[in-house]
């Protein structure tokens, strides 16, 4: 996190917010226009919305957070202001297991976290300092994408980023990824439909009272991701 090049240094902010939104953002918004029908549901609550808050969504593909976020049209003032511009939690075994990987994705604002090495793992810890000051950051309730299409059981960590962090929340309900990038898939299909869907900001009075330990983190993944739900389509 520390100097100038650490997460929350003014020189990794400038140059990810020009990599991710300028150089990479625009050319991957105008494809992802191209290849697949994109239905974005909800996207007037971002007009108002300040850093710093968390976004949570279910998780269907590999490419789930990026989707999102570029569906929403990078957010005309994500391409000015690079606070706005999302940070990614990915799992590091699927976007870092190669110095190629690893120095794209960190372009690209991604915070590898490791499956398995729990709650007090320094990628968490970083997530919630981040989201102490004026930052936005994805990450996902579930903690693993979905093998059957149904939104699984809440994981303690976003819990524990919540209620540490002292931040807002938005929850994005996501339809369609597992079809265009299924688990074992290597490249997406083309011509799908997705689905994105923006809910009310929750704010961070909803959790007074919820104790800061692991019952209390997995209470406030499971209410984030009923709240997931409540997004998914009805028909």
């Amino acid at each position: 996190m520390g100097g100038p090049w650490g997460y929350g240094g003014p020189a990794y902010r400038r140059l990810t917010h020009w990599l991710s939104c300028w150089v990479f953002g625009l050319p991957a918004w105008a494809l992802l226009r191209l290849l697949w029908r994109v239905e974005v549901v909800g996207k007037e609550r971002l007009a108002d919305l300040r850093p710093p808050f968390l976004m949570v969504s279910n998780h269907q593909s590999l490419i789930d957070s990026h989707v999102a976020c570029l569906s929403f049209g990078l957010w005309p003032r994500g391409l000015l202001d690079p606070h706005i511009a999302p940070f990614h939690t990915p799992e590091a075994r699927n976007f870092m297991s190669s110095r190629l990987g690893g120095a794209l994705h960190t372009a690209l604002r991604c915070i590898p976290f490791s499956r398995g090495q729990g709650l007090q793992q320094p990628a968490m810890d970083t997530v919630i300092e981040l989201l102490r000051g004026p930052a936005v950051v994805y990450m996902f309730p579930e903690g693993t994408r979905t093998r059957d299409g149904h939104i699984g059981r809440g994981q303690p960590g976003v819990g524990r980023v919540v209620l540490e962090a002292g931040c807002s929340v938005l929850p994005v309900h996501l339809d369609g990824l597992s079809d265009v990038l299924p688990v074992g898939a290597k490249w997406p299909r083309l011509g799908g439909r997705v689905r994105v869907a923006v809910g009310p900001t929750i704010p961070p009075e909803r959790w007074a009272g919820v104790a800061h330990d692991r019952a209390g983190y997995l209470e406030v993944s499971e209410a984030l991701l009923d709240e997931v739900r409540a997004l998914a389509p009805t028909a």
